[in-house]
Order: structure tokens, then sequence, then C-alpha cells
């Protein structure tokens, strides 16, 4: 009986540490799926709608450039690239079969703050916002207006401070006048076609 007993006791040992083992995976693979993000079916889509804009009209003057991309329904566009000496700013209409690009170039003499702040990674929210995610967890001051996709994508291709909102929205997820800075180009855009 010594031999069995002492088989049962090292088999429950066994278990017990096994079970552990299991608990601290099945732990571990529940907190990697409750902190890794699930988008949703329209921030999915407004992410591809830009990245198609992108590929389609822009794929060589963001070529291993940072770039940001502010969008408007998923049909207006406006894509900011950071050139060495340079910002290029891209206006695209895609709201028709009838695809408009307008090019504006900003060459900037000095240095501009904003800018220099828009491209700075510390800028940003690292996760993807939406009026579903933690950061408005305790709800917004003002949302208005239509929806719109944000997002800067560094040279290396990473995407950063990736978010869709409304139009008019506080707080927002990033300085506010970077925010405003999009909003106004966008408005002006679409009141010159």
């Amino acid at each position: 009986m010594g031999v069995k007993f002492q088989i049962q006791v090292r088999f429950q040992k066994l278990i017990r540490g096994n079970m552990k083992i299991l608990a601290i995976l099945m732990f571990i693979s529940i907190s990697f799926q409750a902190c890794s993000q699930q988008l949703a079916m329209e921030e999915l889509e407004s992410r591809k709608k830009a990245q198609i804009i992108v590929d389609e009209y822009l794929s060589y003057q963001v070529k291993d450039k940072d770039y940001i991309l502010f969008s408007s329904d998923d049909a207006f566009f406006i894509i900011f690239v950071k050139d060495s000496n340079s910002f290029h700013e891209y206006y695209i209409d895609n709201s028709n079969e009838f695809v408009q690009v307008t090019r504006r170039d900003t060459i900037i003499v000095g240095e501009n703050e904003l800018y220099n702040k828009m491209f700075d990674v510390s800028s940003y929210r690292k996760d993807y916002t939406s009026f579903r995610t933690e950061f408005y967890k305790n709800g917004y001051d003002i949302s208005s207006g239509s929806y719109t996709y944000f997002v800067m994508v560094t040279n290396s291709g990473v995407r950063i401070g990736e978010c869709r909102l409304s139009m008019f929205v506080k707080p927002t997820p990033m300085a506010a006048e970077i925010y405003l800075y999009f909003v106004n180009r966008m408005l002006k855009n679409a009141g010159r076609l």
C-alpha cells in the first residue's frame, strides 16, 4: 500500500501543478483577448477605403514617408505628407465616379510648430479610438456632423492615432489643434468644388 499511496500523491501533485499551469494559460489567453481591440465593421471599412485611396492615387507620393490621412464619410480625403523639406497636401473627392485629385504643396520655411506636432507620435494615442472605446467611456461634450476617419502612418507603415469619430467632437483623442486643422481643411476644400 505504501507504493500505491505514493503514486497517488505524486499523481495528485502532478494534476494540481498542471491545473495551475492550465489556469495561468487560460488567464493569459483571456487577458490577451480582452486587451486586443476588435474593430467594428464600419471601422474596418473606413480603414480599408482610406487604404484603397492611398494605394490607388498616392502610393508613390507616400512611399517611405510619414503621412496623415483624414476623411469624411469615406468619400472625401485629405492626405498630408511629410517630405524632406516640405509638406504636400492632397485632397481627393471620391463621392462620385469622377474622382477629382487636387494637389496643394505647402513648403515650410523654418520651423512650424503645428506641422511638427502633427508628425510627433507622442501627439496621438496608440490604440484605435471610437465612441465605443475606453477614451469615451465617460461620454463626450460634443459630437456632431459626418463621421470622420483619422490616422497617422509612419514611413515604416505603423498606424498611430487611428480613430473614427464625428466631424465636430469634444474632447478629441489628440491635440485639439491638430484635429481642428484637418476639419478646417476639409471644409475649405469642400467649399472650393
